[in-house]
């Protein structure tokens, strides 16, 4: 199998009907597990390392009626290392601090809401306002955690998958829309089944390249757009490499009288 090759995407589509949805998920699969795998390894290092420094600095929260309390009625400040970084969080029902922008933290939890910074560009506000009765301390933050990394590969690792591979079927069916562009420029003849065929192999290419860049650490991530053109580029590749041969390529198995791969 090589990707530019001319003869394997001619196969895909005459002979790949819905086989390239089946090598999508196994790709999801073998590309996603070791990804997995190193999360749940920093999962487990934060529970051993960090988390109990942590939870050590939370005082005991009540909620009432959408209202958050602490036991002494003053601002806590809680630090932990994330990625060689020092991160904070602030508990605060005094009102001292109203906006998370004061306090550099990345979540801030007054009486009423709860900000969380995701990036530099970006704040969610999460209200308190329909828990009626909460309390938690250290303990209970304590299994919370431990139960958490315990049943991670188990229980969440599945979702996380399906959820991946959702996620590049539905980029299939958006990027088949740019297909069809590309066939009646070709003028080409395929089929539906044997562009999306097409389509889900152009996006193999991209998850091998990202995934490639994920496990050699190297910090490198394509932008979106980089990693929507070398899709568009191999699907282009294969309209064109079927348009090339003599036959209506809406038929599977109307190969041309030469042997694949020559």
């Amino acid at each position: 199998m090589s990707f530019f090759s001319k003869d394997f995407y001619r196969d895909v589509a005459r002979n790949w009907y819905g086989l390239s949805i089946v090598f999508l998920l196994i790709l999801v699969l073998i590309t996603g597990i070791p990804l997995l795998l190193e999360m749940n390894a920093g999962i487990n290092q934060f529970v051993q390392q960090s988390s109990t420094q942590v939870v050590q600095q939370m005082p005991r929260v009540t909620i009432k009626n959408g209202k958050l309390s602490t036991p002494q009625n003053r601002p806590y400040l809680i630090t932990m290392e994330a990625d060689g970084e020092q991160e904070k969080i602030i508990i605060d029902t005094t009102g001292k601090y109203t906006s998370i922008e004061q306090t550099g933290a990345r979540i801030l939890v007054t009486s009423t809401q709860v900000y969380m910074k995701k990036n530099d560009n970006e704040t969610r506000v999460y209200t308190l306002e329909n828990v009626e009765n909460l309390e938690f301390g250290q303990e209970d933050v304590t299994y919370w955690i431990n139960l958490f990394a315990k049943w991670f590969m188990i229980f969440f690792a599945p979702f996380m998958l399906a959820g991946i591979f959702l996620f590049r079927f539905l980029q299939v069916l958006l990027y088949t829309v740019f297909g069809l562009v590309m066939k009646a420029v070709l003028n080409s003849k395929l089929n539906y089944g044997a562009l999306l065929s097409l389509t889900a192999m152009s996006l193999a290419p991209v998850i091998l390249i990202n995934f490639i860049l994920d496990i050699s650490g190297s910090g490198v991530s394509l932008p979106w757009y980089v990693n929507f053109l070398i899709a568009m580029g191999y699907l282009f590749f294969g309209i064109k490499s079927e348009k090339d041969v003599t036959g209506d390529p809406a038929e599977p198995g109307n190969l041309p009288g030469r042997a694949y791969g020559e």
